[in-house]
């Protein structure tokens, strides 16, 4: 596959999901949700980034070594305690990324 073509892939998805999306959500935008429901809704995005984030720890790239996942556990530990002890999900993705990167980058010196 050509780059073009996994670009072109990569922007069908985000327009097909935004069009599910708004189908379902876009006629909503004036009506109010009970309690539960936003209660729910709030818990949508930890439950999609936990689902893709712990089988990327738990499985890994096949042959887990510590040198490998190592970085990948302390970065994924780094973003829960930051997501635990601040409100919204931008600055703890951003500083487990970092975190990630960082560790990455000291053990290939």
């Amino acid at each position: 596959m050509e780059p073009w073509q996994g670009w072109l892939v990569v922007i069908a998805m985000a327009i097909g999901t935004f069009g599910i999306r708004w189908s379902v959500l876009g006629g909503m935008r004036h009506r109010t949700f009970g309690p539960h429901v936003e209660r729910a809704l709030t818990l949508v995005l930890p439950a999609i980034f936990s689902a893709i984030a712990i089988p990327m720890l738990l499985l890994g790239d096949g042959n887990p070594t510590l040198r490998d996942d190592g970085p990948k556990v302390v970065a994924a530990l780094v973003t829960l305690a930051v997501a635990m002890h601040r409100r919204g999900y931008l600055l703890p993705l951003v500083l487990g990324m970092l975190t990630l990167h960082a560790l990455q980058w000291l053990l290939r010196l």
